[in-house]
C-alpha cells in the first residue's frame, strides 16, 4: 500500500441525502473531494461512475 499524498486520491468524503447533526463534520473536511450519497448510489446502480459527479477540494482551509 502507498503511503502519503496518493493514499489520499482513492478517498473521498460522501456528503449524506439528508441534511444531520453532523453536517459540520463535512464541511472540515475539505482537503477531500466529495460526492453526494444520491448521485454515487445511483452511478453504483447504473454501473456508470461519471467522474463529474466529483467535486475537487474547497481551496480555503481553515
Amino acid at each position: 500500500m502507498k503511503k502519503g499524498s496518493e493514499d489520499r486520491e482513492n478517498v473521498v468524503c460522501v456528503i449524506p441525502y439528508r441534511p444531520s447533526d453532523k453536517s459540520k463534520y463535512f464541511q472540515n473536511h475539505t482537503s477531500l473531494t466529495r460526492v453526494d450519497e444520491m448521485k454515487l448510489i445511483s452511478a453504483v446502480l447504473s454501473g456508470y461512475l461519471d467522474r463529474f459527479i466529483f467535486v475537487a477540494p474547497s481551496c480555503k482551509h481553515s
